[in-house]
């Protein structure tokens, strides 16, 4: 879980982001995926100021080879604080949702984990439905740190103090991963769904930066909770959606 919190914090100090990828699933197995990504806040000025560009084409067409084989770029679209792009998805055997439009290389802070989303359909069969397998994978163990020396105090991960500095720079700061069907959802165990949408995750920084200045002792611990009460924790702060690892089914027409 902490990779994911990694992730959450690599989003804001990469540059102030709003990532919303929409994956849009047919019933012959084939899909389209829709990224929408703009840089926010301090971010955007910056980018402004420069009068570049944080991404092109290229990366979006190389994102494209990233998600799998034939996963083609069918049309880029700049804005003005990002862009819009468009996949076809011929066939969701091998493709994987995941966030590494964010992995860039001219990063201050580059990160190896992502969000990863790996995907099975079955086709409709008689009065059987079409059937979307979501399987969340769990975060890889972390390698073990050395203990600190004996006498020296702890330092806390969490800089409380700056929270609220940390509130307005990236207080627009979100990340979304969703898939929708192109149909009707007949039956499915996805802990967030709304009409033919299930959301895989929403993360939006600001909510997680208020539940830490609401819980200082928290923020400031030098050890983490156990994976199992950080996703109770995560579960409770409103506005926070995510799947936890595991696989969950659904069946649409």
């Amino acid at each position: 879980m902490r990779s994911f919190l990694a992730l959450a914090f690599a989003l804001v100090l990469s540059g102030c982001f709003q990532f919303n990828s929409l994956l849009t699933v047919r019933t012959d197995g084939s899909a389209t995926l829709r990224d929408e990504v703009s840089l926010t806040g301090l971010a955007a000025l910056a980018m402004e100021e420069d009068g570049g560009e944080f991404a092109d084409r290229s990366a979006a067409e190389e994102r494209g080879r990233q998600l799998g084989p034939n996963v083609e770029l069918v049309s880029y679209e700049p804005t003005t604080s990002g862009y819009v792009a468009v996949y076809e998805v011929p066939d969701l055997s091998a493709f994987r949702l995941s966030t590494s439009v964010l992995q860039m290389e001219d990063s201050p802070s580059p990160i190896g984990d992502e969000v990863s989303v790996q995907l099975a359909f079955e086709p409709a069969s008689g009065s059987t439905p079409a059937a979307l397998s979501i399987h969340m994978p769990k975060p890889p163990p972390e390698k073990p740190q050395p203990p600190a020396p004996a006498g020296e105090p702890e330092v806390a991960d969490f800089d409380t103090s700056g929270i609220e500095m940390m509130r307005s720079f990236f207080q627009d700061a979100s990340m979304n991963l969703s898939i929708e069907v192109d149909g009707e959802i007949v039956r499915t165990d996805a802990p967030h769904v709304e009409g033919s949408t299930v959301t895989v995750l929403d993360f939006p920084m600001v909510e997680f930066i208020d539940f830490m200045a609401e819980n200082p002792d928290l923020a400031s611990s030098s050890e983490p909770p156990p994976p199992a009460q950080m996703y109770d924790i995560l579960d409770s702060i409103e506005g926070i959606r995510f799947m936890r690892p595991g696989t969950v089914r659904v069946q649409f027409q």
